[in-house]
């Protein structure tokens, strides 16, 4: 560092910049009024969303989905006045160097569709009949389907012989994501992906609307039984490190959370935590039945979700204790 400060310095700074703040995690955490999120809302915003770390000033905010090393570019953009003080007092020449790495940007990898891609739709051949095939044992029976998902295939990679591509693609239009999954028994690794932090992926995003009741499945080939408003997780679990949760809560949308019949605890935990942010949570149970949405028809999934439950403080321990019980 360029000189040595204490915690108590550093909460005097950002106190002194952002206001009061709250603590928590012992003090090491300093939760204050994003300035993002305040210009946006306008006059009389006092949500404290942004969190500040005192030990290493990296900070995020969770609402607007703002992250940074530290907290340099609100600075510049916000408080210019105070950018010379955060430098001289609290900056290191090393964090000066990563800060500047940030804003010029290192090379990032981009998603890109394996060699050889074709769309299912509208292929011949033996290998498409069947993936065709395999797509209609499934409940996937419509072309619409086929087109509106983009079910993929290529025969120029062994390792992706006999699996279906799904491909993702974000608000912009951009791919974001693929997978591709195995349909014959005995093959090994069930799913193959891109090397893409899931935390950054909303899949499907460029066909949600993030005005109504949002349903969200653990997988793509849930998907593909639900209404058109859907997303899944990549896996079972969401966090506030998630782009997904911060979208969420940044346009306070509905959630139905509909996984697997053997996560439904931890679908009592996710819905905790959005609950924490005022995001209405209605709950969509499997039946051990099924197991898993994928499983369903879509009209027996249109039939369960409409029995979604809204989870409320006064249901939320009687319908966990029910859901044990059954």
């Amino acid at each position: 560092m360029t000189s040595v400060y204490t915690q108590s310095q550093v909460t005097t700074f950002i106190q002194k910049v952002f206001g009061e703040g709250k603590p928590s995690n012992g003090g090491q955490n300093l939760s204050v009024v994003c300035p993002i999120c305040a210009g946006k809302h306008g006059h009389g915003y006092s949500k404290k969303k942004l969190v500040i770390r005192t030990d290493n000033w990296v900070s995020q905010c969770w609402v607007c989905s703002f992250k940074g090393r530290n907290i340099l570019p609100l600075l510049k953009k916000f408080h210019p006045q105070s950018v010379g003080e955060f430098v001289s007092t609290f900056l290191s020449s090393e964090q000066l160097l990563s800060h500047a790495e940030e804003i010029t940007g290192k090379e990032e990898y981009h998603v890109r569709l394996p060699e050889g891609f074709q769309l299912l739709a509208q292929a011949e051949g033996k290998q498409a009949w069947w993936l065709k095939k395999y797509l209609k044992e499934r409940g996937i029976i419509e072309d619409r389907d086929l087109w509106y998902w983009k079910f993929g295939f290529t025969e120029e990679d062994k390792d992706f012989k006999d699996r279906i591509i799904v491909p993702s693609f974000n608000e912009e239009g951009k791919l974001n994501f693929w997978t591709a999954r195995v349909t014959k028994r005995g093959m090994k690794q069930k799913y193959l992906n891109p090397p893409t932090k899931r935390e950054t992926v909303i899949f499907n995003e460029l066909n949600l609307d993030w005005s109504q009741p949002l349903t969200i499945t653990e997988g793509p080939f849930d998907l593909f039984k639900c209404n058109e408003n859907s997303t899944c997780l990549l896996g079972s679990a969401i966090t506030e490190d998630y782009l997904l949760f911060q979208k969420i809560v940044q346009n306070n949308t509905p959630i139905i959370l509909a996984l697997d019949e053997d996560a439904q605890e931890k679908a009592f935990e996710i819905a905790k935590v959005f609950g924490s942010y005022s995001i209405d949570v209605s709950l969509l149970t499997v039946p051990k039945t099924f197991g898993d949405v994928g499983a369903m028809s879509k009209e027996q999934f249109t039939n369960l979700y409409k029995q979604a439950k809204l989870l409320t403080t006064k249901n939320f321990l009687s319908l966990k204790i029910k859901m044990f019980l059954e």
